[in-house]
């Protein structure tokens, strides 16, 4: 039990890092590695702050619909 008490907390940390660090190191390709430049970044993040909200959206009202 104390195991998990340390490794679950831990593993969000890690989870959370490399989720952070991996669009960090895209939006630093994007911006210097692509003709869009900061456009690419700013596409890319309205594409993440509409998009995953509206997956979300989607997927759940597919879970909780009722079965016919």
């Amino acid at each position: 039990m104390f195991k998990l008490a340390i490794l679950i907390p831990l593993l969000s940390i890690i989870i959370v890092a490399s989720i952070s660090i991996g669009l960090g190191v895209l939006f630093i390709v994007l911006e210097l590695f692509t003709p869009l430049h900061q456009w690419g970044s700013a596409i890319v993040g309205m594409g993440l702050v509409v998009g995953l909200p509206a997956l979300a959206f989607i997927l759940q009202r597919r879970t909780e619909m009722p079965a016919k």
